[in-house]
């Protein structure tokens, strides 16, 4: 099942909303819990039920329960990328 990828306006990080940074060179291993991963800056590679995603700074997608529900994101070119997680 493809994944549709959203374009959202990025807002300033308050200090009321986590965000993650993953590492160059790093993955970050999460569960699909049907939950929104908006990219904050940097590219992001996010492998899902056996698809790969590449989302810019401003996109989104909804990781969706199914397959193994496994989720790993990365960053593209040896550079880090933040994102955040919503329900």
């Amino acid at each position: 099942m493809a994944q549709a990828i959203q374009h959202i306006k990025v807002l300033p990080i308050d200090t009321c909303t986590p965000y993650y940074t993953v590492a160059p060179r790093k993955n970050h291993i999460l569960k699909a819990k049907n939950q929104v991963l908006h990219v904050i800056s940097g590219t992001a590679w996010v492998s899902l039920n056996g698809q790969d995603h590449i989302l810019k700074t401003g996109e989104a997608i909804t990781l969706e329960r199914g397959g193994d529900a496994v989720v790993a994101v990365s960053g593209m070119s040896g550079k880090s990328v933040k994102y955040t997680l919503s329900d």
